[in-house]
């Protein structure tokens, strides 16, 4: 085997340290500076992440053997090849010479693996971890739009209660809860029923969108159509919404 076998191409041994002992610093600098690994909570990763780690490892492995195919039996012999430089240094005169390029060739080889498992291992690490302040950020915008919305249930409801029409109050109570979606970027879509959008927009809200679904039902009643809303529906309306407020501001 000569020099032209490793990975990286180098054929002199201190240059493989020294680029190593480079990479090593480089990579210990950005861990500390860049990925901050002591300013926020680790967590376990999603659960569709889990395997993220391992079948990039799997990947780079195939990758690796599929570029070098004797990498590993390069690496199998280390021991063979070090008997076969002793037994040359025996029969010669000591003097300075290069390195064996085998010994080069496993080097650099050795570096090329370490540099794929510190990218690895960094790629992990990030799976791994959030920062304490991106987490209490999503909190804190979810528990704003809870008490949102809770105050806009009270106010829908008060709606349906103040209007002596069902068919205005059904409108106007639809229109405040609507408005206060899209506060929160929730708009409805152009496609979308009043039910379709009340039910997406709460779906990742902790509470039964059925109750609030009914308004969205009697809305599309009273916008598009003739057949009248009785005062009993109104009133379903308005304890059903009163219900669902109760419950979110429980958990606000």
């Amino acid at each position: 085997s000569d020099a032209g076998d490793s990975l990286l191409g180098v054929d002199n041994l201190d240059v493989v340290w020294i680029i190593m002992f480079s990479t090593a610093v480089l990579l210990s600098i950005a861990f500390f500076i860049w990925l901050k690994p002591f300013g926020g909570e680790w967590v376990e990763p999603e659960k569709n992440k889990r395997g993220f780690g391992f079948w990039l490892l799997v990947a780079i492995v195939v990758a690796l053997i599929m570029w070098r195919p004797d990498l590993l039996d390069s690496l199998g012999n280390e021991e063979s090849a070090e008997e076969a430089v002793e037994a040359v240094e025996a029969e010669l005169e000591p003097r300075t010479e290069a390195p064996a390029p085998e010994t080069v060739a496993q080097a650099s080889d050795i570096l090329l693996l370490a540099v794929g498992a510190g990218l690895i291992g960094g790629v992990w690490f990030l799976m791994r971890r959030r920062t304490a302040d991106g987490d209490d950020d999503g909190d804190q915008t979810a528990r704003m739009f809870e008490v949102d919305l809770a105050q806009a249930l009270d106010q829908a409801a008060s709606e349906l209660d103040a209007s002596i029409d069902p068919r205005t109050a059904v409108l106007r109570s639809y229109a405040v809860l609507e408005t206060t979606l899209a506060s929160h970027g929730l708009s409805r879509a152009k496609a979308e029923t009043a039910t379709e959008h009340l039910r997406r927009a709460l779906q990742n809200v902790q509470i039964d969108p059925g109750p609030v679904a009914q308004l969205g039902g009697l809305y599309e009643v009273a916008r598009f159509s003739a057949r009248p809303i009785s005062k009993i529906q109104q009133d379903d309306a308005a304890d059903a919404l009163r219900r669902a407020q109760a419950s979110l501001a429980s958990r606000a």
